[in-house]
């Protein structure tokens, strides 16, 4: 059969990648005319148990659709069978033991060879050591790879025409109906299949439902049926692709080899024997077990018979476990219900809107509407110059369709609508304490575009970055009103008579630079949102000065409290993510002018520069950021700001340190690292952090640095140009390594060092030495 003849006949694309799959333990010998074959019936008897004959039988699983091979130990020649490379990996990692992958009714190691010659052993037997494990076969696959790209004389053969399909030979007393020649002057295309059709309707233990999936067969000594056609591939191709797929997945695969719950089926058993009470496996065995059905899960066909209703029973039976509270958070304990969860994430993410329904853990998180809530249509505004997300003041009930509307004037190319601000993932945390994926955009393509949530969650518009488009009408219907205030826009009147009691069951503070969102019971009291708004805004643009930006931001910064976030207590990033108990904080200005250390840090990170923070300082360099926001907003120094800077223990943390002057321990320390910068702050001022960092931010690409080494050069050399000294003493002192180029660099410079140091006492460096 031809090539398009097989993909067509596997369902397979035109640009699928495919993969050569030749087992090369059966060694071809040179017969007597010339063709190679795997030697005589006595041949394969003196061959050593360690090197058995191998034969390859490629069918069709029928739950998967996937072409899959199996090797086995007995005679006849092999054929290359080309197969999809995804299929070859999932044929890998699953068909063992319980066998994930159906089966024609007999083994992965087990063929047709012993089934027709009555072999009794065949049930038993497995065909190599190598297969008892993947790392084996994975080992069996690299062979096969050299095996083909070494052997010329098949590339020979195919290229002079042997093998086309049709031809064969029929064993003695063999199977007379097999086709024996080819038609002159007719290519016979799909003669190898049927002759496999044939010969697999000869085993009385396959059904006749599994013979039609056969695509291949072996026949007894010296006979060739030929499987499909494959492909003259350069052996410089294969090599390639050789050593970059293995080089990737053996040293995960080979780590896992002995790992029994590899096997969805196995994996499954352990979840739900677990569930039951019935054992006690470990957090890895759980874990590894949630992870292989999920994979599982991901590769089979609706149509499978073997894995879904065994799964669809047990989301009946232990369905309504799967949901996450705060108060009773599903740990790695409830491996079941934590596989249930994940897999109807994944279902809800397929469906249309109008099947999308409630699910019961939105009332927890997010949370519920309030009975009653009136839906409302509402037309918005939008600046297509502002990328990011737009607010709206609108929340999305779950489910419930929300329908989207522009003209068709203002459809713009890559704009999107978004429900729920709460887009960390935490499927990796060992314990969920909401539903690990609740967020989701949806492009706006047409005119009208219908969209619907289970979780529900603020709805919003997201323009994308460096589109710098007009403004444009939305219109969205369906709706429910949630509070949103915007500095200069929204009537504090009507914000405490009306807005601050709207249903929605999340609120956001928004002005140009910075957008707050917190449970609406957070805001409810709020009699000022000006004067609280108008201080986060001085926070913006004390970082902005810092980092030698403009205070005019294209978009706004974000912060989101959320329940349970992907890393950290906080985390920057858009939006900067928080939990709930930072909510209170962030809307309260008296706690807010004492200083909120945790809030401006993840702040500073957004301005943060990689040019000028090399390795260790990453949660250093930021709270440059932060000390600035405590001195220019809330009036504190930087030894009031931090108990790490304050006079008793800074002494003592730079005494304890200068008796060892390791750096790798200034690395790991913070604290004790970001005293150095605050010495140099004391000394030159912030002026000169300023200066320092417009100055990196307008360097051209060729004069950044490109290594750690290099961005520790360039601090010392361009501080000191900037301050008129010599910080080479005052950098080695504190162990950091500087090279002799960067030394010399600033050598005639005069050398500065700190007044008292190394005492240093409480006034440290109020005053360069020179």
């Amino acid at each position: 059969m031809g090539m398009g003849d097989e993909k067509r006949q596997h369902g397979l694309s035109a640009n699928v990648c495919l993969f050569p799959v030749l087992h090369p333990l059966a060694r071809p010998q040179r017969h007597e005319s010339g063709r190679e074959h795997l030697g005589s019936q006595s041949d394969r008897a003196r061959r050593p148990a360690s090197e058995p004959m191998l034969v390859s039988i490629c069918y069709q699983s029928r739950a998967h659709g996937t072409h899959v091979e199996s090797i086995h130990p007995h005679g006849g020649e092999i054929q290359p069978s080309w197969l999809p490379l995804p299929h070859v990996l999932s044929h890998l990692l699953f068909q063992r033991q319980n066998q994930f992958l159906p089966q024609p009714r007999h083994g992965p190691w087990r063929g047709c060879h012993d089934r027709a010659s009555g072999d009794a052993d065949a049930d038993r037997r497995e065909s190599h050591p190598a297969g008892a494990c993947m790392a084996g076969r994975l080992g069996l696959l690299i062979q096969t790879m050299r095996s083909l790209s070494d052997n010329r004389q098949w590339a020979r053969r195919r290229r002079k025409g042997a093998g086309r399909c049709g031809e064969s030979r029929v064993p003695a007393g063999g199977y007379s109906d097999f086709p024996t020649r080819r038609r002159p002057g007719r290519r016979r295309r799909n003669q190898s299949s049927r002759a496999g059709v044939e010969f697999a309707s000869r085993l009385p233990s396959v059904s006749a439902r599994d013979q039609r999936r056969w695509h291949g067969a072996v026949s007894g000594e010296g006979q060739r049926v030929v499987g499909s056609r494959g492909l003259n591939v350069s052996r410089l191709f294969l090599a390639a692709l050789l050593f970059a797929l293995f080089a990737a997945i053996v040293p995960v695969l080979a780590a896992e080899a002995t790992n029994r719950l590899v096997n969805a089926l196995a994996a499954l058993e352990l979840l739900e024997s677990q569930a039951r009470g019935q054992v006690k496996p470990t957090k890895e065995e759980m874990l590894q077990a949630v992870s292989s059905v999920t994979s599982a899960a991901h590769a089979i066909t609706p149509t499978d018979t073997i894995l879904l209703p065994r799964l669809q029973k047990l989301a009946t039976e232990f369905g309504a476990q799967a949901i996450p509270t705060p108060e009773k958070p599903l740990n790695v304990a409830d491996g079941l219900s934590r596989l249930l969860l994940t897999l109807q994430m994944e279902d809800l993410t397929k469906r249309p809107p109008d099947q999308i329904k409630a699910h019961p853990s939105a009332a927890f998180f997010p949370g519920a509407i309030p009975d009653g809530a009136p839906r409302v249509t509402k037309e918005l505004m939008i600046d297509g110059a502002t990328p990011e997300w737009h607010s709206t003041g609108l929340y999305a009930a779950p489910g419930e369709i929300i329908e989207i509307s522009l003209n068709r004037a203002s459809l713009i190319k890559g704009v999107t609508v978004r429900i729920g601000a709460h887009k960390d993932d935490i499927r990796g945390h060992d314990q969920w304490s909401r539903v690990p994926e609740i967020t989701r955009e949806w492009p706006i393509k047409d005119a009208q575009t219908f969209i619907a949530s289970p979780f529900g969650g603020l709805i919003y518009i997201v323009v994308p970055k460096n589109g710098k488009f007009g403004e444009f009408k939305v219109t969205v219907r369906n709706a429910v009103e949630a509070p949103l205030f915007v500095l200069g826009q929204t009537d504090t009147k009507d914000w405490c008579e009306r807005i601050r009691a709207l249903p929605g069951p999340w609120a956001e503070l928004a002005t140009r630079k910075i957008i707050l969102t917190v449970p609406s019971g957070q805001i409810r009291k709020l009699e000022d949102p000006v004067t609280l708004m108008q201080f986060w805004d001085q926070v913006l643009d004390a970082d902005a000065e810092l980092a030698g930006r403009s205070k005019e931001r294209e978009r706004p910064e974000r912060i989101v409290s959320d329940v349970q976030i992907s890393v950290g207590y906080m985390h920057s990033g858009y939006p900067i993510m928080t939990h709930l108990d930072a909510a209170p904080r962030m809307v309260d200005l008296a706690v807010m002018k004492k200083g909120e250390w945790g809030l401006f840090h993840e702040l500073g990170h957004n301005h943060q520069s990689g040019d000028w923070t090399f390795n260790g300082t990453g949660e250093v360099t930021v709270n440059l950021f932060t000390l600035f926001v405590f001195e220019k907003v809330c009036g504190k120094k930087p030894r009031e700001a931090n108990k790490c800077l304050a006079v008793p223990q800074r002494d003592e943390s730079l005494k304890n340190y200068l008796a060892v002057c390791d750096f790798s321990k200034w690395q790991r320390d913070p604290g004790l690292a970001l005293l150095m910068y605050v010495q140099l702050q004391e000394s030159f001022g912030w002026e000169t952090y300023i200066k320092l960092f417009a100055e990196y931010r307008a360097l051209p690409d060729n004069e950044r640095p490109k290594n750690d080494d290099e961005k520790r050069d360039q601090w010392m050399v361009r501080f000191s140009k900037a301050v008129g000294k010599n910080l080479g003493p005052f950098l080695e002192a504190w162990g950091v390594p500087i090279s002799e180029t960067a030394f010399r660099e600033i050598s005639g410079l005069p050398t500065w060092m700190p007044s008292d140091w190394p005492a240093a006492q409480a006034n440290l460096g109020d005053a360069p030495s020179g």
